[in-house]
């Protein structure tokens, strides 16, 4: 007899379950390899338990996060005095900026992060109509981060295309510097203990709890170890709460904590382990913060961006 897929996902990050029935496979079918499933044997009993299922996850998962959006900015002075309590300078050399070609004219534009329908890793995209957009210019340690962490190439898969195989798209590489003098480093994870510190006092209510188990979950959890809360802004697939519910993922959240604490960048490990990566948030740039193209580029082109440019390049 087939088995259900346990009616039950870890809330933080949160994965797609599978609340339809393990189907029977046809290993002798020829064009069906072993362990495929064959969709047309999917009753209407099953598909309408997933969009039953589908819905009460939505709403829970909605529910849960204004939930946490609204303790968390009882507790907004803590955080900020959190967050900023570890920031420091950073000065950087040899970092990469990846873009299409279409937009040569203005690499250093922030302005596609906030444009697209799901955004970056530390920042709201058109997601839906309740969360503002804000843009961040993402950059990479090295040329390959950088292309990686852009067309979101995972070079560990081999499944997925290398790092010298982009086919059907043009990409162009400026190698930029700077300065940054209020940069939050979460590569060295001490300087998250003042912000764990305040949000792991965060306690799930009663009528959460219950709402979780209607969906089939496990009752909420809030982030209480420090293990949680990097996997928890470093997840590798971060973008699944934004297809799938529409709300913005753990680490945006987090980088909505961190733009509203006017630190200027984050600095993080890239999920592809191949270095590091940092998201600017350019309206937060102080005097004396900058980041510049190294090279020489066409004359219409903006060079630096800084507090007197960002308004022009977002």
């Amino acid at each position: 007899m087939a088995k259900k897929a346990p009616p039950y996902i870890k809330r933080k990050p949160p994965v797609r379950p599978s609340y339809l029935p393990k189907l029977q496979t046809d290993k002798k079918q020829t064009g069906f390899e072993q362990g495929k499933l064959l969709l047309d044997r999917l009753s209407a009993a099953d598909i309408d338990l997933y969009k039953e299922t589908e819905a009460r996850l939505q709403a829970y998962y909605l529910d849960e996060y204004y939930y946490y959006a609204a303790e968390r900015a009882k507790r907004s002075v803590q955080i900020t005095e959190a967050l900023c309590k570890k920031t420091s300078k950073f000065e950087f050399e040899n970092h990469y900026r990846c873009v299409l070609t279409q937009y040569n004219d203005r690499p250093l534009s922030s302005a596609g992060s906030r444009i697209s329908a799901v955004g970056g890793r530390f920042n709201f995209g058109r997601i839906n109509d309740f969360f503002p957009t804000f843009p961040a210019l993402y950059i990479g340690e090295n040329a390959r981060v950088a292309r990686l962490e852009m067309r979101q190439v995972d070079e560990q898969d081999p499944k997925q295309i290398s790092f010298e195989d982009f086919k059907g798209v043009s990409i162009s590489d400026y190698r930029v510097n700077g300065v940054l003098n209020n940069i939050l480093d979460i590569t060295v994870t001490d300087n998250l203990k003042p912000f764990l510190k305040v949000i792991s006092r965060i306690e799930a209510s009663p009528t959460l709890n219950d709402e979780a188990i209607r969906a089939g979950l496990n009752r909420t959890n809030p982030v209480s170890t420090m293990r949680e809360l990097t996997n928890a802004l470093l997840h590798p697939n971060w973008r699944l709460s934004i297809t799938r519910f529409s709300i913005p993922s753990n680490s945006q959240s987090f980088g909505n904590l961190v733009k509203a604490a006017k630190i200027e960048a984050i600095r993080y490990q890239s999920k592809f382990r191949t270095g590091t990566c940092i998201a600017i948030f350019p309206e937060n740039l102080g005097p004396g913060s900058y980041v510049s193209l190294s090279d020489k580029a066409a004359s219409n082109v903006i060079l630096t961006l800084n507090s007197d440019s960002y308004p022009n390049l977002i």
